[in-house]
């Protein structure tokens, strides 16, 4: 009987080379000294001839089966070399503890994040930030922005509290220093020690709880600091057009004769506007140093405190004055009336019945005069030296026809009223 057929081609299993298997013979040469060590014995111990169960007559050609299946009806052998191990350590799962750590990880990432959002949404929510904020908007000259800050309202009296005006206003708020909040119940405080131009000065603003931010964080709304007031008044007439910092102030309306104007803290000029051939004034300079009612400080030309803008007369209005006075005194010397109505020389003393023709006044020397300062609506007209008038007419009796020359004076002259207006025509007086 042939060997079963094994799965190597020819019933052996290849050996590279040419080698030959570790039994030439399908058996160790010596099997007290096999490829198992000296001493040892081989897999088989019993049957050198190893664990092949096919007919008595054959033999494997091999110390390993060719076959790798068992004979039909023999079991298969086991190796005499098995044994039955501890039960293994099951390892732990790296994949948990790194899940562990991970989760550890994500909670004190959320702590910490909670914390620092904590913090970080305080301060952003905090009331010396809204101080900052109007403060800035003063510095950068963003006074429509400070308004809305602050939650004030422009009214019609407020035309210094826009950009344009406020942006080229000089010796504005320069620079400040925030110090901590003082909150008590809705209300905080918050000092601040601000730079404007050469000085500096403390403050103090209010603020007030508006909500809540995050439904965490407490806003703040900043209360509206009282401002300074730019205050003026007018001496000249009525209408005389002023502006502030170059805006025209016409349409705000007075009370007790004087306009007032919020204003920012800032250096602003009282002037009249425009130019004009006849009236001039020596400009106002009002500092608002700060905030609040005595923030303004106002100085004439001469570094005099005053909140009167007087309006003067020009060269050419006291030109025109004066010849309007002289024109005046004119007229009357060329009445030929015993009473010029309204003159400040007249005669008295004609004999009833004769009849005066060919009147004439002199006047010699002529009164001089000034025109004074604007005072209830008008510029006044003094004498300084009296003038000298006389009346020299034709003089007829009817009854006897007798003719003769009457005279009156010399009687003093002098001059008053005042200059009313000027307009272009010239000046108005009224004596």
């Amino acid at each position: 009987m042939s060997n079963p057929p094994g799965p190597y081609p020819q019933g052996n299993p290849p050996y590279p080379n040419g080698q030959q298997p570790p039994y030439p013979q399908g058996q160790p040469q010596n099997p007290q000294q096999s490829a198992y060590g000296s001493g040892q014995q081989g897999p088989y111990p019993q049957n050198p001839q190893g664990p092949y169960q096919g007919a008595p007559s054959a033999q494997p050609t091999s110390a390993y089966p060719t076959q790798t299946y068992a004979t039909t009806g023999q079991p298969t052998p086991t190796s005499p070399y098995a044994q039955t191990a501890p039960p293994a350590k099951k390892p732990r799962s790296r994949g948990r503890v790194i899940g562990w750590i991970a989760a550890a990880v994500v909670v004190l990432l959320l702590v910490a994040g909670g914390i620092v959002g904590s913090v970080v949404g305080t301060q952003a929510n905090a009331p010396e930030r809204e101080v900052e904020e109007y403060l800035n908007a003063l510095i950068a000259g963003d006074a429509e922005d400070a308004l809305a800050v602050s939650n004030a309202e422009a009214g019609d009296a407020d035309v210094l509290l826009t950009d344009d005006v406020y942006g080229d206003t000089d010796d504005r708020i320069s620079g400040y220093e925030v110090g901590e909040a003082e909150i008590s119940g809705d209300t905080a405080e918050v000092p601040v020690e601000i730079t404007q131009g050469d000085e500096s000065y403390d403050a103090t603003f209010t603020l007030e709880k508006a909500g809540k931010a995050f439904v965490v964080f407490d806003t703040w709304s900043l209360q509206a600091p009282e401002l300074g007031v730019v205050t003026y008044s007018v001496s000249g007439p009525e209408d005389t057009a002023v502006t502030v910092s170059g805006v025209d102030t016409t349409g705000v309306a007075a009370a007790d004769g004087a306009v007032a104007l919020p204003a920012l803290p800032g250096t602003y000029t009282v002037a009249l506007a425009g130019e004009s051939e006849y009236l001039a004034a020596e400009p106002l300079t009002v500092t608002v140093l700060g905030f609040g009612a005595d923030a303004a400080t106002s100085v004439n030309a001469a570094g005099e405190e005053s909140t009167a803008l007087t309006v003067t007369l020009t060269d050419a209005a006291v030109t025109a004055g004066e010849e309007a006075v002289e024109a005046y005194i004119d007229t009357c010397a060329a009445s030929t009336d015993f009473r010029p109505e309204g003159c400040p020389f007249t005669a008295q003393g004609e004999t009833p019945g004769y009849e005066y023709t060919n009147c004439v006044w002199t006047l010699d020397p002529r009164p001089t005069f000034t025109i004074g300062e604007y005072d209830d609506g008008e510029w006044p007209v003094s004498t300084d030296s009296s003038g000298s008038a006389s009346l020299e007419c034709d003089v007829r009796d009817p009854g006897s026809g007798a003719t003769g020359t009457a005279t009156a004076g010399p009687m003093g002259v002098d001059v008053g009223g005042a200059i009313t207006a000027f307009g272009e025509d010239g000046a108005t007086y009224a004596p």
